[in-house]
């Protein structure tokens, strides 16, 4: 199966390839505000590297977040855009449980955390023991700096973007006790998601494209605003 997995939930974006069971080809790029103009000749020049064409695609994967509002929509209007032009099975992945990928050699609890702005991380806690898949231990949600260290006290390694704010402080509160990945695992992986979707993709399972929305896990603040707006007219 020639898969093309998408993850745009944090400032650096992923995009791998994968036939069959073979290596990935892989590209991770900085993001920024014009995530859906990079994603173009990304997956453009990644294919063709493979001498692939979009129509060879047999599947579809994307980070649904949580992560960046801007770049969740980018990544999902970009697979729901290639799907209409060339309609194959897709499925949407939590962008936290493949970042918890990255450091699946752990034994142990894993703490996948990226930075949610307004003093907050987008978080969740997996179970790994040699696993190919972190088995889920709690859901996505938003959690406040004190919540994200009581989430990694014990044998747990703390990993993701949420780390540049949160780091030393997780370090001055649990000291000897805590473990923190290094920074070249603290972005999700493409080729992990293409990984967790592989299962359902090869049972013929697949998500509805068109009802896909990415899991904000809060409001962004242009829907705050309308709230706001609507509440007081």
């Amino acid at each position: 199966m020639r898969t093309l997995a998408i993850d745009t939930s944090t400032e650096a974006a992923s995009i791998a390839v994968v036939i069959g069971d073979g290596p990935p080809a892989e590209v991770s790029f900085p993001g920024g505000k014009k995530r859906g103009e990079k994603l173009v000749p990304a997956v453009q020049a990644t294919l063709e590297g493979l001498g692939l064409a979009p129509r060879d695609l047999e599947a579809y994967v994307i980070g649904l977040g949580p992560g960046s509002f801007t770049g969740l929509r980018a990544g999902l209007s970009f697979i729901k855009g290639l799907h209409l032009a060339n309609p194959r099975p897709a499925v949407g992945v939590s962008s936290l449980q493949a970042l918890a990928c990255n450091a699946r050699s752990w034994r142990g609890r894993i703490v996948a955390a990226v930075d949610a702005k307004k003093d907050q991380v987008f978080a969740a806690a997996f179970n790994c023991d040699g696993c190919s898949a972190p088995a889920r231990v709690t859901e996505d949600e938003a959690l406040g700096p004190l919540e994200l260290v009581e989430l990694a006290r014990g044998n747990t390694l703390v990993v993701g973007d949420g780390l540049k704010k949160y780091g030393e402080m997780i370090r001055d509160a649990l000291g000897g006790s805590a473990f923190i990945a290094p920074e070249p695992l603290w972005y999700p992986r493409a080729a992990w998601l293409a990984e967790l979707a592989k299962p359902r993709l090869l049972n013929g399972e697949s998500d509805d494209v068109e009802s896909m929305v990415p899991f904000y896990v809060r409001h962004s603040d242009a829907e705050l605003k309308l709230g706001k707006r609507v509440d007081f007219s």
